[in-house]
């Protein structure tokens, strides 16, 4: 099997490795944000309430973050091509049993073997960058990744809403199952082996060590801090908007995929603006600066909601801005937590992404307990998050040099 070869921080980054990574990233999201809309219209055929169908996106956060514990160890000691193709395997498989369900149950258990599966592709990107580049040149890529992939999320939740109101939510996870096969064909064929210096052995002591040492870490903690909120108050977003566009503004499912693509828009441009912005500045303050803009865009979204104007252009403008904030912060942030560990990036990867999405799960979960007759409740409880991140942020971070 051929390797990649390492590549130093001034050596271009081949387009055809950003898009591959980029997809991989975005498996999850594309098959998380195709099946939100349709969480109203779930509830309803299958008659259970909406804290019960609430789990296919919070127990999917789960099983995401529960395979991300085995995916980073197993890569760093058996290559990350061979972890990747069996993750996409999986995903397809999760997606078809999902898509040929007669049971919430087993709609269920589709969709949590999907996820699991789906989360090996975004582990194991940030691990192959990585491998191949330096940190300046990492932190470059994962904007340039971030950026690209976001395009698909972005589009996903329209595809889902035209999908479901055209076709019917079986066609929904159809289309996870096609781009699972895509992306498995494309691991197999194009991706080459990055990972030069395999681990020893594959033991759990070791595995828990790693794990401790980076809990110990407060680079790691701090930025494990600020994502773990970033991404939560996105899927409170995620979790509860599709309910307030239909409650309070009587919007359908393609109607919210639309203004959504405003909210993903904006968290890709500031991918993009990152590097740029960090150059002056430095990582550690864009960091606090993207906290800023997310807290103040959703305040001021849940402030003029509840005193002057209830609208679902409000509530998508102050997500916007949050998610501008956001991706402005968030390359800087997944940089920093994985250079905390360089020569087992792959196992601080996963434990990044384990706290990632049981923060995200527990925010889809408590997504049902905000009122959705109104969308500055929502508004208020994103901006919160995002604060609270902040200042995990700004106590953990070590003593500037």
């Amino acid at each position: 099997m051929k390797h990649a070869q390492s590549l130093n921080s001034t050596a271009s980054v081949p387009l055809g490795l950003t898009l591959m990574l980029a997809a991989l990233t975005a498996l999850g999201p594309f098959s998380l944000q195709t099946m939100a809309p349709a969480l109203p219209t779930l509830s309803k055929i299958f008659e259970r309430p909406e804290a019960t169908v609430q789990l296919l996106i919070s127990l999917s956060m789960w099983a995401l973050a529960a395979s991300a514990v085995v995916y980073g160890p197993l890569a760093d000691r058996y290559g990350r091509r061979p972890i990747l193709l069996g993750g996409l395997a999986m995903a397809g498989g999760g997606a078809a049993i999902a898509a040929l369900s007669t049971s919430f149950e087993l709609l269920l258990f589709g969709r949590l073997l999907q996820a699991a599966g789906a989360g090996a592709g975004m582990v194991l990107s940030r691990a192959v960058a990585r491998d191949l580049y330096s940190l300046d040149k990492v932190t470059v890529l994962l904007g340039r990744i971030t950026a690209i992939m976001v395009v698909a999320p972005m589009l996903a939740p329209l595809v889902g809403g035209v999908l479901l109101d055209q076709i019917g939510w079986r066609s929904v996870f159809g289309a996870a199952f096609v781009v699972a096969v895509a992306l498995f064909f494309m691991v197999q064929f194009m991706l080459p082996e990055s990972l030069r210096e395999p681990a020893p052995e594959l033991r759990i002591r070791p595995i828990l060590s790693d794990f401790g040492r980076l809990l110990r870490s407060r680079q790691f903690m701090a930025n494990a801090t600020y994502s773990s909120a970033s991404f939560a108050a996105f899927f409170l977003f995620v979790g509860s908007a599709p309910y307030v566009m239909e409650r309070a503004y009587g919007y359908n499912a393609t109607q919210y995929g639309a203004l959504f693509v405003f909210v993903a828009g904006a968290y890709s441009l500031a991918n993009f603006a990152s590097a740029s912005i960090s150059r002056p500045i430095g990582p550690r303050r864009a960091v606090q600066f993207g906290v800023m803009i997310s807290t103040l865009g959703s305040s001021f979204a849940a402030l003029l909601i509840g005193v002057l104007w209830e609208s679902p252009f409000v509530l998508t403008a102050g997500a916007a801005i949050g998610a501008l904030g956001s991706g402005l912060a968030m390359p800087h942030s997944i940089a920093g937590a994985v250079e905390a560990a360089p020569d087992r990036a792959g196992s601080a990867s996963g434990l990044l992404t384990v706290i990632q999405f049981v923060a995200a799960g527990l925010a889809a979960q408590g997504a049902t307990f905000i009122s959705t007759e109104s969308g500055a409740p929502l508004s208020l409880a994103m901006a919160i998050t995002s604060l609270v991140g902040g200042i995990g942020f700004a106590f953990l971070s070590p003593p500037r040099a």
